[in-house]
């Protein structure tokens, strides 16, 4: 028996870091969403187990990847067979839209339905994942904890701190073009590279368009400093004018925020001239 899941990409709409906790870790506040049209197919066979080969990319050297890591961990923690798993990759691998991340933790959703395990059970299984990054654990959390929403707010480092759902009110109607020019941007890399300031903490309850009025990624600067062509894709999303756009996360894919279908389309149309590694509009 096959069985087929998808696992979508994220998008920071803004990324604001506040701080550094006693690790070393940085802090910060960001509101993701998770565009419905963005994702790779995860496709579970039942009647095979879960081997060396399990989690297979065409043509990526995937030994070490996010999948392989999870099954691991799950086999590891549960003492339980697992079922073979491949993954057809429409996410851009380094693109910062958490593809890989995004697919472990669509995967052990996955072996968790076909568990029969419960909510409770599941929801107290997160931290045993702590090891996959925090990018994990939050999409750990939408798949697992808060899977009625399209919105989560991060308020600390992703593995401690606070994850939970935000209303994005008008939001909700939006629409969103992901680019990706074929830039690989390393993440730590970005973190590295960032020199400050930390912004203030916000007390933040709901998100509009005025919050992406006054919202930023603090990335952003750091990420166009590592890689200067990613202010060129910006710059060819600002033509499109967007109500809002920017760097997600660390980068190096951007974004565009449109209000309306015609609008979004008209983007796509018009982007579509540079020939972009990706480039896919939609809703959120």
């Amino acid at each position: 028996m096959i069985i087929e899941g998808h696992a979508n990409a994220k998008i920071n709409l803004t990324l604001r870091i506040t701080g550094k906790d006693e690790l070393g870790y940085h802090k910060l506040q960001s509101v993701f969403v998770f565009p419905i049209d963005v994702f790779d197919t995860l496709l579970i066979d039942t009647e095979k187990e879960f081997d060396e080969s399990s989690g297979y990319i065409l043509g990526v050297d995937s030994v070490d990847n996010s999948v392989r890591k999870a099954g691991k961990i799950l086999m590891n923690t549960f003492q339980r067979k697992l079922p073979y798993i491949e993954i057809e990759k429409r996410i851009p691998i380094g693109s910062g839209l958490g593809g890989g991340s995004s697919d472990a933790a669509r995967f052990i959703e996955m072996v968790f339905n076909i568990w029969d395990v419960s909510i409770k059970d599941r929801i107290q299984s997160i931290k045993f994942f702590n090891p996959l990054g925090s990018d994990t654990i939050i999409f750990l959390y939408q798949y697992l904890q808060y899977m009625d929403t399209n919105a989560l707010f991060i308020d600390g480092t992703g593995i401690d701190g606070i994850v939970r759902p935000i209303s994005i009110r008008e939001l909700r109607h939006c629409y969103i073009v992901v680019v990706n020019d074929g830039t690989f941007l390393s993440t730590e890399c970005v973190y590295d590279n960032f020199t400050g300031p930390f912004q203030p903490t916000l007390d933040i309850t709901m998100f509009d368009f005025n919050y992406l009025k006054d919202y930023h990624n603090s990335l952003q600067k750091s990420s166009i400093s590592l890689v200067p062509q990613i202010q060129n894709v910006l710059l060819s999303i600002e033509v499109t004018n967007p109500y809002f756009f920017g760097v997600s996360g660390s980068g190096s894919s951007c974004f565009g925020l449109y209000d309306s279908l015609e609008r979004a389309k008209g983007a796509l149309k018009s982007l579509s001239i540079y020939g972009y590694r990706f480039l896919k509009m939609s809703r959120i």
